[in-house]
């Protein structure tokens, strides 16, 4: 007697076991299958016996073998074939492979999928378009900043510039030149560390206390 092939001696022999009756199972005819867990059907039943995790492989195996599928009275997914049947095995060696692959399983899975991977992919688009508008915001605020601390210091500049003795500033001419350089790479945050040695010849009131500690001007902070 003919022997049935391996994909389909595996699956009867699935659905025979009770260890995987709640992935996959017998409908109460027995001429009849439904999967009630795809997700764990794949993650378990598949891997351990079929060496793959991908439903749609699965479901390209049943077309090759003609089986077909309609939904049951609970809107439930079942697959069959003629020679497919509970405490039939002997039958089983009629199921051959069709070369010519129906797609009726696939088209219905695939569009499922299609369908989920839009849902995706407008999550991720409408979460980049947060993060896009968050930057954006930031960015303004950075430049904002930024302008504040450059007009304080061209302020700050005016103030040395005024001072009887022009030779004080002297000793500070690389301190203010490296800050300059700083904050036109637009990294203002060194500017107010690096102007520090500056105090001394200006007004006790620095700039920065003022832009640093001014909720208006800064309200992320």
């Amino acid at each position: 007697m003919s022997k049935p092939t391996k994909f389909i001696s595996k699956l009867y022999e699935i659905l025979e076991s009770n260890e995987y009756r709640k992935y996959i199972r017998w409908q109460t005819s027995g001429d009849s299958f439904v999967i009630p867990k795809i997700e764990e059907f794949s993650q378990k039943v598949m891997v351990e016996n079929f060496t793959t995790k991908c439903f749609q492989s699965f479901l390209r195996q049943l077309s090759m073998y003609g089986f077909s599928m309609k939904k049951n009275e609970r809107n439930q997914k079942q697959y069959q074939h003629q020679y497919f049947v509970k405490g039939k095995f002997k039958d089983l060696y009629k199921i051959v492979r069709n070369q010519r692959v129906s797609t009726v399983l696939v088209d219905e899975s695939n569009l499922n999928q299609i369908r989920q991977s839009n849902i995706e992919l407008k999550m991720q688009l409408d979460r980049l378009k947060e993060q896009q508008g968050l930057l954006s915001y930031h960015l303004r605020i950075q430049s904002k900043k930024q302008e504040l601390i450059l007009l304080k210091l061209d302020d700050l500049l005016k103030k040395c510039q005024k001072k009887k003795n022009p030779e004080i500033y002297k000793p500070y001419k690389q301190t203010w030149d490296l800050m300059m350089n700083l904050l036109k790479g637009y990294q203002p945050q060194y500017g107010s560390i690096l102007i520090e040695p500056l105090y001394e010849i200006c007004e006790p009131m620095t700039p920065f206390s003022e832009i640093q500690n001014t909720p208006l001007q800064f309200p992320f902070i």
